[in-house]
């Protein structure tokens, strides 16, 4: 087993975080404790949240359109991400999809803090003088990041405090995440520890932004997808049930295919080689050595992916489609594959069949570029709009 190396993950200061844990044993146990709320029938039973926030998002949509505004996708689609991660989380709606025209602080304090990280990513050493230094230091030049530790740490409180009191009446204590990982904490009395709890930010709003945007600019594929998802035309979103999102062929390509172009990760994913060594091309690596490779050395590897720059969604077709399956990678793979897969795949296709099935879009600077600029994860460098019309029944 190849270990993550633990130098690397220790830059970014999120000790005990799913995603940062180094230690397998550990890694797994946490991974256990949050499969239920990411598997089938968790993602089923989370399902109404996420139709009930696009049905707002989609209402939203109508009013920008009859302002006559462009809508920016990557801001959208942050909103929409951010507020069903927290319900999933913490069972708290933001409202950052419901209030689209108002300021959401919060939206721009984590793009400038992962900003920030990349200074920890290049600099060994630094993020540990950072973090053991007292916050009122540190917002000299993080401050952003201090926005967002203070958050965490009150949003922690709060919740512990909420389910303290909530715990001598009928309710289910697993209803969140943060319900059920508080259960591995039972010993703690104080909730002091509960720091260690991290909200993951979904990275899908900029699989989301590029999906709709490949559309725009491959008109084939969009007018074959609309034609796919027109029946869901006169549905209610609240009335699209999961098993029909989840059986139209089309659309599991097309986002798919998005997501293999818009691989979230910016840097290499560093390992340790395990204590037997191990031998790459004739060379024979000791215990311990780092190695790594980038999710687009796969993504866009023309051994597996014919024409690897251009959106084909085709190629996830019929048999040799499923044949790609090992190769589909933008999440990771194996025991370190992204928990919540199969729940931000699921978000994705709901989102893009319910615009799609109801909206002509196309966007606003048909020459806008899909290059990306590299913070801890890849950030869209152009404004991704689109302006759009509600098709008439």
């Amino acid at each position: 087993m190849y270990r993550k190396d633990p130098e690397f993950y220790a830059r970014f200061g999120f000790p005990g975080a799913l995603g940062a844990e180094t230690n397998p044993l550990i890694h797994q146990r946490q991974r256990k404790e949050l499969e239920p709320f990411f598997s089938s029938k968790g993602v089923e039973a989370c399902y109404p949240k996420i139709w009930a926030k696009v049905d707002i998002m989609c209402q939203g949509l109508q009013q920008r359109q009859a302002a006559g505004e462009s809508v920016e996708l990557v801001y959208l689609f942050k909103r929409l991400t951010l507020d069903v991660i927290y319900l999933l989380a913490f069972g708290i709606d933001l409202l950052n999809t419901d209030r689209y025209g108002s300021e959401a602080a919060i939206l721009s304090d984590v793009t400038i803090a992962l900003g920030a990280m990349m200074f920890f990513k290049w600099v060994p050493g630094l993020s540990r003088l950072v973090f053991s230094l007292p916050l009122c230091v540190i917002r000299t030049f993080f401050g952003s990041y201090v926005k967002m530790c203070r958050h965490s740490h009150q949003l922690v409180q709060r919740n512990y405090s909420r389910t303290l009191e909530e715990s001598g009446k009928d309710r289910c204590l697993d209803s969140t995440i943060f319900d059920s990982v508080l259960r591995s904490f039972a010993k703690t009395q104080d909730g002091s520890n509960l720091t260690r709890v991290q909200t993951g930010k979904a990275v899908d709003d900029v699989a989301l932004s590029t999906t709709l945007v490949y559309l725009c600019k491959c008109p084939k594929e969009m007018v074959k997808l609309r034609h796919e998802v027109e029946c869901l035309r006169e549905t209610n979103v609240q009335d699209i049930q999961l098993a029909t999102i989840s059986q139209i062929p089309h659309l599991d390509a097309v986002i798919r295919e998005a997501n293999r172009l818009s691989s979230p990760l910016s840097t290499v994913l560093p390992r340790e080689v395990p204590s037997t060594g191990y031998v790459i091309g004739g060379h024979f690596l000791p215990k311990g050595t780092i190695v790594g490779f980038h999710l687009d050395d796969i993504n866009r590897n023309p051994k597996f992916f014919p024409e690897p720059n251009e959106f084909i969604p085709e190629r996830w077709s019929g048999e040799e489609g499923k044949k790609l399956q090992r190769w589909f990678v933008p999440f990771s793979k194996c025991s370190r594959r992204c928990i919540g897969m199969d729940f931000a795949l699921v978000e994705m296709k709901l989102v893009v069949a319910a615009i799609i099935s109801r909206f002509e879009i196309w966007l606003d600077n048909p020459n806008v570029s899909l290059n990306s600029r590299e913070l801890l994860v890849k950030i869209p460098g152009d404004d991704l709009r689109i302006r759009l019309r509600e098709i008439t029944f």
